[in-house]
């Protein structure tokens, strides 16, 4: 079926790049986007109006009112640091679509000249919206080629949307084979260390021709609008979304703009003397000369200071070609290959011998479960710093196995249940290392694999026993990595025991993040009279946080705010306080002046409607069943790129 003239429409960036990949399975903005959707008009009608704020430029445009918190939330880094990720607010969703309405072409143009990138924005002129489903974007290709569902960014990214894409490309070997000497680097904590008046500083430094400033240039308005979805803070803008790797982009081009210039004034030639790949905050710098490498190192640091950006001394890394790149991959790809042959028939073995693909047989041999454990942990002792990216990939080569089940089994038919918890045993010992975000996907769609093959009852029970045996991973472990790890025991209706249950409403209670206590509330539900404690102790989080909101114009900017919109709807909490909390709603609704509403009331109001009106979910899928989260981990470990003219093929990545 064609969908003619229904071309892709600016609300979809809401779907698309305004949320990190690192949330919940239970946290969605499809029923948040469908009711804009519903409420198209009033939107068209608010752009319209500020259009014509910004053709007579004689006000600022995102200025006062639009000020509002986003739920911030760490994940933790391959040194043991901790990243902060943010969900944006709903009234900071609707800016950014507005922004996006009236600035797309203007963003497109200033990403449409890099001379280092290798990752940036661009038009999207291959893909028709259809329809959402399940929080991802289904579309028509322009091209007749088979269309397919898939979470997109809204921009096409060229010409490499990950590093492993440009680590596997010609270009590459190109570099390493044309230049003598090489070095890395990147800026240091870049997303937090940008001061969005960077953004004026551009203009005033000459960046941008100062004669043609207004006070709703683009880079005017990128400044107050970072500033708006982050809680009016100037420092740091918010890590997690694509799209503040695109606005991030625009102050890296500009950097590299001026880098290049002084290079061109030196009469170094770009691709003969040097050569300077940058991916988002890392730089790639290849030269014939030692000296040229420090030059363009000086210049990088010299300019990149101007505008509060410092280079990362502790990841300078500098030599000669050809180098060793990324050892850990030798040594993983070799475990794989061995661990393979062990525990895998290969695609002809399975067709001259078998209609299976585990050799159950060798998951009873002690020896060689324990060998590979041996050898899995000496791969991680001599590459620790790079320990996720192991997990990482190992995980995903055992997926791309059982992944084959399209066509055959996956155990002997006449298996144990000995023999499935010993490839469990394997497959949760790998993933123990590192149980980050992204792993938690490929364990999930491993299991999804198994139970398919061997049936719900047999895989819960093999859970449980192995769930068990590795509960150490809850507490030695960051909760908001093992969040969907939560989420499945939650979805097998899996009981911890009692100190794992304490520690983890420990974590909550350091944490205060209301999207946690929600996926802990959902596990909770395996049994009634434990759900009901464990309600009534977040209805007392619930009522103690919202007291700190101001009930007035400033409700958004309190990150308290969350707390209404995480638990609005939720069916397990107590009516008295789901009436406390609609009551707020109404309240603040009310306060809002109809007779004089400026674009950020129209804006606040729709918010607003979309919980004390609309009927849907709101940003919490309450009734999430397993078969429901084990596809949404499907889908993430096999990414299929929009453009795969076979649908039933999958996208391999190992995401570094």
């Amino acid at each position: 079926m064609k969908y003619k003239n229904m071309k892709r429409n600016d609300l979809d960036i809401i779907i698309t790049d305004l949320m990190p990949v690192e949330v919940p399975k239970i946290f969605t903005v499809k029923y948040y986007y469908d009711y804009l959707h519903d409420n198209k008009k009033v939107l068209l009608d608010i752009i319209k109006d500020i259009k014509l704020t910004k053709d007579t430029n004689n006000k600022f445009i995102f200025n006062k009112g639009w000020h509002a918190s986003a739920l911030k939330f760490n994940i933790i880094k391959p040194n043991n640091d901790f990243r902060t990720l943010s969900i944006m607010n709903p009234l900071s969703m609707i800016e950014i679509y507005i922004f996006i309405s009236i600035y797309n072409k203007e963003v497109v143009n200033c990403l449409s000249k890099p001379v280092f990138s290798i990752r940036y924005h661009c038009k999207n002129n291959d893909l028709y919206y259809k329809k959402a489903k399940n929080g991802v974007v289904q579309y028509e290709c322009l091209d007749n080629r088979n269309s397919l569902e898939a979470s997109g960014t809204f921009f096409s990214i060229k010409p490499f949307n990950r590093i492993t894409e440009f680590y596997l490309s010609d270009k590459w070997f190109e570099l390493n084979n044309k230049f003598r000497y090489y070095c890395k680097t990147d800026y240091k904590a870049c997303f937090d260390s940008i001061y969005t008046h960077v953004f004026n500083w551009l203009i005033t430094d000459g960046v941008v021709d100062a004669r043609k400033f207004r006070n709703n240039h683009l880079y005017s308005v990128i400044d107050r609008l970072l500033q708006n979805i982050n809680s009016s803070i100037t420092n740091g803008i918010l890590v997690g979304p694509e799209f503040s790797r695109m606005i991030a982009e625009i102050l890296l081009q500009n950097i590299d703009s001026q880098v290049y210039e002084e290079l061109v004034k030196s009469n170094y030639i770009k691709g003969v003397d040097y050569e300077i790949c940058r991916y988002v905050d890392d730089i790639f710098i290849f030269t014939n000369s030692q000296e040229l490498i420090d030059y363009i190192m000086s210049l990088f640091k010299n300019i990149s200071a101007k505008y509060q950006l410092r280079l990362n001394e502790l990841k300078y890394d500098k030599g000669t070609l050809p180098h060793i790149w990324n050892e850990w991959i030798d040594d993983s790809r070799k475990f794989v290959e061995q661990f393979n042959k062990r525990i895998f028939y290969s695609y002809n073995e399975v067709t001259e011998n078998s209609d299976y693909i585990i050799k159950a047989r060798n998951l009873e041999k002690i020896n060689i479960i324990s060998n590979i454990k041996q050898q899995f942990i000496n791969i991680i002792t001599t590459h620790y710093s790079e320990r996720q990216k192991i997990v990482s990939y190992v995980m995903k080569a055992i997926s791309n196995q059982v992944i084959r089940t399209d066509k055959k089994d996956l155990f002997n038919k006449n298996v144990t249940d000995k023999g499935v918890s010993r490839f469990y045993d394997l497959v949760f010992n790998f993933y123990s290392f590192a149980p980050t975000f992204s792993n938690t996907d490929k364990l999930t769609s491993i299991v999804y694999m198994i139970e398919k093959d061997i049936g719900t009852v047999r895989n819960k029970r093999a859970l449980e026993e192995i769930i068990n045996k590795y509960d150490y991973i809850i507490i030695n472990n960051n909760l908001e990595d093992i969040v969907d790890f939560i989420l499945l025991i939650a979805s097998y209706k899996i009981e911890l025991n009692n100190n794992i249950e304490k520690n983890i409403w420990e974590k909550l209670e350091r944490k205060n993040n209301p999207l946690l206590f929600s996926v802990f509330l959902i596990y909770s539900t395996y049994n009634s009279q434990y759900c009901d404690k464990v309600s009534n102790k977040i209805g007392e989080k619930i009522l103690q946080n919202i007291d700190k909101i101001q009930k007035d114009a400033s409700f958004l900017l309190y990150k308290e705010v969350w707390w209404i919109f995480i638990f609005y709807d939720c069916k397990y909490i107590n009516s008295n306080i789901r009436s406390i909390l609609k009551k707020i709603i109404i309240d603040l609704e009310n306060k809002i002046n109809n007779d004089e509403l400026t674009s950020s009331d129209k804006c606040k109001k729709l918010v607003l409607n979309f919980f004390s009106q609309s009927d849907s979910y709101k940003f919490i899928n309450w009734d999430m069943n397993k078969e429901e989260l084990l596809e949404s981990a499907v889908f993430n470990t096999y990414e299929r790129t929009l453009f795969n003219n076979n649908r039933g093929s999958y996208y391999y990545d190992s995401e570094y």
